[in-house]
């Protein structure tokens, strides 16, 4: 019981916060309550929690730990087989000093090359007379379904998202939950895909490009955004607003 309990409340902060196989740690993880966001988020992916939801598994492994619970206090079935060391038993939280029993896990990022194909334009001459045949310039509207969900931030901190390339904060880019973006340890179809963000509390948008993967995120239609992508919508310290989008 004291665990359902714990792991209601986490799903609560866990809404907020982000992403990928790389997305950092969101404003409103509160670590007075929890152990660590990268320590979670690490063993959330080594166990493969994103694709065991609804599953005995998933409610007694999946959730945070709370501060100062050693993992093994959990089933051994909740211990990741990747991991280079078990907590300690005593339960103290691993510091910047590096204390014994930390649980270090660093999830892999599978990186692909964009393959770019270049076409030379067409030139028809014909009798001192040349017609050149430019493509037509247009504008994209929204198309497809309309999705709602939320709206969060993360930092990029110089690392590749799940689409395999590094991006800078003030870049326009996000990060797809891991419903729509499949499996996180290889590059999606969604990646590179533009999306028209809309925050439906005061009407600003913006176009992103998606780059990476947010295991985190629970709702469908979640999207992580990058410093420079959510300033577009709204203040850094709203940390979560509700926002609507489209593939364009």
């Amino acid at each position: 019981m004291a665990f359902t309990k714990l792991f209601v409340a986490a799903v609560a902060v866990f809404a907020l916060a982000t992403s990928v196989a790389a997305a950092p740690v969101a404003k409103a993880w509160d670590e007075s309550k929890f152990e660590p966001y990268d320590t979670y988020h690490a063993r959330y992916i080594a166990l493969k929690c994103q694709d065991k939801h609804n599953t005995k598994f998933f409610d007694t492994c999946c959730g945070p730990l709370a501060h100062g619970q050693a993992l093994s206090t959990r089933p051994a079935e909740c211990k990741p087989t990747t991991t280079s060391s078990t907590q300690d038993d005593d339960g103290e939280d691993c510091d910047d000093e590096g204390d014994e029993g930390a649980t270090t896990l660093n999830p892999t990022t599978t990186t692909k090359a964009a393959t770019t194909t270049t076409k030379k334009a067409t030139t028809t001459t014909t009798k001192k007379t040349t017609t050149t045949t430019k493509p037509a310039t247009t504008t994209k509207a929204a198309s497809g379904a309309t999705h709602t969900g939320h709206g969060t931030w993360y930092t990029q901190n110089g690392v590749a998202g799940a689409c395999g390339k590094k991006h800078s904060d003030s870049d326009l880019i996000g990060a797809m939950n891991f419903h729509l973006y499949g499996n996180v340890d290889k590059v999606s179809s969604t990646c590179g895909k533009k999306v028209l963000i809309t925050n439906t509390k005061n009407g600003k948008q913006v176009t992103i490009t998606l780059a990476d993967a947010c295991p985190s995120c629970n709702g469908s239609g979640d999207i992580d955004l990058s410093l420079g992508a959510f300033k577009k919508l709204d203040a850094l310290d709203t940390g979560l607003i509700n926002i609507k989008w489209q593939y364009v």
